[in-house]
């Protein structure tokens, strides 16, 4: 991130996919406010850091496993977890999403899968500091951020934020604002009527509403 103000200056760095989650941006949104549009964040101007490092370790599969029977697990980088076949060939093992959480069933327990293809191919030194973020709906290593849990709560306090705000509802009578409430739901909870009604009243699709309230 470079001062504007001074192009000597570097004022820290940042990852493509940090700025899109704070941003609520997707990748092609990105790739045009980058190369078309003025690239400010945070005061600081986005330019693209020039390195020889590649993003990922290796694009090999990487072997995560072994057991005490031989059998061999590995990690792809399609983000996919494989084990040899007594007979030959090999199984993939499905990942799946646990709350919040992707995971896989390694060796018959249950593990972080994300974890497996950070450690795999984009940190080899993995350890209980870092933070593993999957961005999107899929599984697959683009999505995947490694960042320090000093920087996580932040990001994903970003991502977790809801599409919609929560307001306050107030009930008049009259005109006059007689009491107020921090969501509809807690309208609706004291007013004895369902969470949908205090909704619709608010924004005005009822025609006949037993009472009066509505968003301040």
């Amino acid at each position: 991130m470079q001062n504007p103000n001074d192009p000597l200056d570097i004022r820290g760095e940042v990852t493509d996919l940090e700025v899109m989650a704070t941003l609520k941006m997707k990748r092609s949104r990105f790739d045009y406010y980058v190369s078309v549009l003025a690239p400010f964040y945070r005061d600081c101007i986005l330019i693209e850091k020039e390195t020889s490092d590649k993003r990922y370790l290796t694009k090999e599969p990487v072997l995560i496993l072994t057991t005490e029977k031989d059998r061999k697990y590995y990690a792809f980088p399609d983000c996919t977890v494989r084990y040899t076949k007594k007979r030959g060939g090999m199984r993939t093992l499905a990942n799946y999403k646990h709350k919040t959480k992707w995971m896989v069933k390694v060796n018959g327990k249950e593990v972080n899968a994300a974890r497996i293809y950070a450690k795999a191919f984009i940190k080899r030194d993995l350890d209980s500091n870092d933070c593993v973020l999957v961005y999107g709906k899929e599984l697959k290593l683009d999505a995947i951020e490694v960042v320090d849990k000093s920087k996580c709560a932040s990001i994903t306090g970003a991502l977790a934020k809801p599409k919609y705000e929560r307001k306050d509802v107030g009930l008049y009578k009259n005109g006059v604002l007689v009491r107020s409430w921090p969501s509809c739901r807690k309208a609706a909870k004291d007013l004895f009527c369902s969470y949908q009604t205090v909704l619709d009243i608010c924004h005005r699709r009822t025609q006949k509403p037993m009472f009066d309230v509505r968003f301040l």
